[in-house]
């Protein structure tokens, strides 16, 4: 008979074997008892998969274990202690997959071995954002149509004040695209970010482009390929006029009062010869979608997310002038009043993609020209007021034409 003194569930160990009984007329038995060795059972240790971003500090690691026998929990296998994990990001590593090494650290089990199983950490990019202040609206100081003015491009990038700032803001750098009034590029610059010190989250960039032509552009704005940042493609206004008389113009930007973000706008409007009128305008706002809320005209609804709107002419039927010519000053305002009909894109600032929204909504632009510098920067700024409109009533309108939005930056003229 053999027997031992083990169990299911025993601890660990060597038990022993013993012999007992048994008989035999010819020989004589020698009993000799033996060893059960009860080996620790093996536990996986696995280190939970992470995700930070850039410049935030690291939470807390947390594992798991499986392997378990006899349906024992954690707390009544008699593991104690916790395993050791680290990681060979820092709070400065740029975006990307990093090892989570978990290692013993202070586990011990009398029944229980331990083998490792790493997980992952993933550093995703810092959020930042860009704002123009460059160059709305300038003169080629000359009323010949091939003459060119240059453009200072300039927009203050901002990273996401989420209590923990990174340090690479001033390694980035912005690509500043020029866009004619039909989308199509013109010329470009890259401007690298300058970050004050002691840093504050923040950093200026700027570049200058030459020879531009009298137009009104789109100013593209975009932040390079990095390891630390990434931002919402942004649009801009910008607008290069011929001086001389019969004309309106002007480029600038306010705060949107409905969206509480910075709307931007540019436009030229004259008089021709025939009477007719001749000119641009483009306006740009920004706006969250919601899944299944906008519906696009070639079927379905826009993907949610956020938006730079964009309300651009595609007719000029009417410019309506202030007639005195000793306008603008502080106290006598010039004003214009200019119509026409427009087409809607809306931009997906994270894609880049452009979304189609119908053309021929009617526009009607009321500007005021106080006198210079334009911007609020003046003892009175210049104002604007924009309401587009189609059959089912108004689709979007920022003033209207007694109250007039005043401009933070930019300037408006009207010369009669």
């Amino acid at each position: 008979t053999l027997a031992t003194s083990a169990v299911k569930g025993s601890a660990a160990g060597d038990y022993p074997i013993t012999v007992t009984g048994g008989t035999s007329a010819n020989y004589t038995l020698t009993r000799t008892d033996g060893t059960l060795t009860v080996k620790a059972a093996v536990l996986t240790v696995k280190a939970e998969d992470k995700s930070r971003v850039y410049s935030d500090s690291t939470q807390p690691f947390t594992w798991t274990v499986s392997g378990l026998a006899d349906g024992e929990t954690l707390a009544s296998s008699g593991v104690t202690g916790s395993p050791a994990l680290s990681t060979t990001a820092t709070s400065d590593s740029p975006a990307g997959t990093y090892p989570i090494t978990p290692s013993k650290g202070t586990l011990a089990a009398s029944n229980y071995s331990f083998v490792f199983a790493g997980g992952t950490l993933t550093v995703l990019k810092e959020i930042a954002k860009i704002e123009y202040t460059g160059d709305t609206l300038v003169s080629t100081g000359s009323t010949s149509t091939s003459s060119t003015a240059p453009l200072r491009m300039s927009a203050v990038v901002t990273e996401e004040a989420d209590g923990a700032l990174g340090s690479r803001l001033g390694s980035t750098k912005v690509l500043f695209t020029l866009l004619d009034f039909n989308g199509n590029p013109k010329t470009s610059c890259v401007g690298t970010v300058a970050a004050p010190s002691p840093y504050t989250g923040k950093g200026t960039v700027g570049c200058n482009l030459s020879g531009i032509t009298a137009n009104n552009y789109t100013v593209q704005m975009s932040l390079q390929v990095n390891g630390w940042y990434e931002a919402p493609v942004e649009n801009a206004a910008a607008t290069v006029v011929n001086s001389g008389t019969g004309f309106t113009t002007g480029g600038g930007w306010f705060t949107e009062p409905q969206l509480g973000s910075r709307s931007n706008f540019g436009f030229t409007a004259k008089y021709l010869k025939n009477g007719g009128v001749q000119g641009n305008s483009l306006y740009i706002f920004r706006k969250s979608v919601g899944a299944g809320s906008v519906a696009s005209p070639t079927g379905g609804f826009l993907p949610a997310g956020q938006y730079n709107w964009i309300i651009k002419s595609n007719s000029m039927t009417g410019l309506l002038q202030a007639k005195s010519t000793s306008c603008p000053t502080a106290t006598l305002a010039c004003k214009a009043t200019f119509t026409g009909k427009s087409n809607v894109t809306a931009v997906n600032r994270q894609t880049g993609v452009a979304y189609s929204l119908g053309g021929n909504r009617q526009f009607q632009v009321d500007v005021t020209d106080l006198g210079e510098p334009g911007s609020k920067s003046a003892p009175v700024p210049d104002t604007y007021a924009l309401r587009v409109w189609d059959g089912s009533g108004t689709y979007y309108q920022v003033g209207s034409p007694t109250s007039q939005k005043a401009l933070e930056g930019g300037n408006i003229q009207v010369r009669p």
